[in-house]
Formats: C-alpha cells, structure tokens, sequence
C-alpha cells in the first residue's frame, strides 16, 4: 500500500481533497496492482473504472453511463446504458441483505470483507500521516 494525498485546495474541510492509493490485490491466488485516484475539488465529477490486462481494455463511466470493452484494435464493444440510475446500485444492497438475513444465508459482502475494508482505509490514514 502506497498513498499519497493531503489538503491541497482552500476548500473548508478538515480532511484530505487529494488522495491517490496504490494497492496490491489477491485474486485467484495472483497479485496485481490497482490505483485509484480520489478529487473533492474537481468541477466536474468523474466517476470511472479503468481496467487493463493482457486481453482486455474495459472502461466504465458511471457519470455518463458507458461501458466500452476492447480486446483489440479491430473488437470493442460500445454502449450507452440507458436509464441508469445510480441510487439502484444502493438501494438494490440493501434488498439484498434483507433477502439474506430473511433466507439464513450470508451476504455477498460479509462481516470479513467490511473488516478488511475498513483495514485497508486504516492503513491509508496511517500512511498519510507518517
């Protein structure tokens, strides 16, 4: 884990505007970087999922609903998600962990992974301020 960030604009909070976070992930039992930028003080809001590997490009922008997957220069799929309402993305959470709790079962994101979240931004503050 890597970060750097801080207050950098005359913005009145007392947290950081700018953060950017370099991140090792475990998937499949393989190790891979992600990075990912956080801005309170840009204008326009982007809100973007930018992943790169050998065989794909997938980009999604959720601020302008698109969704662009290439596996090459000659194959990309482009489109515009209609109608798509972000709030959904909340609101169907919580219908699921209703769902769960009423069938006895455990949810997609358990009691382990909020903890291991919460590890991870714990460890992002402990690096800020060192």
């Amino acid at each position: 884990l890597n970060i750097v960030g801080g207050k950098f604009s005359r913005l009145e909070m007392d947290v950081e505007d700018n953060t950017t976070l370099l991140l090792e992930q475990n998937y499949l039992g393989k190790s891979f970087p992600s990075t990912m930028q956080l801005s309170f003080v840009q204008k326009d809001p982007i809100r973007k999922f930018l992943l790169l590997s050998e065989k794909a490009v997938i980009e999604w922008d959720i601020t302008d609903s698109y969704l662009k997957i290439s596996t090459d220069k000659k194959h990309s799929l482009e489109e515009k998600i209609e109608n798509f309402d972000r709030n959904s993305l909340f609101s169907d959470q919580i219908s699921h962990m209703l769902s769960c709790l009423e069938k006895k079962k455990l949810p997609i994101n358990n009691l382990a992974s909020c903890i291991s979240s919460h590890q991870t931004i714990m460890s992002c503050l402990k690096n800020l301020t060192n």
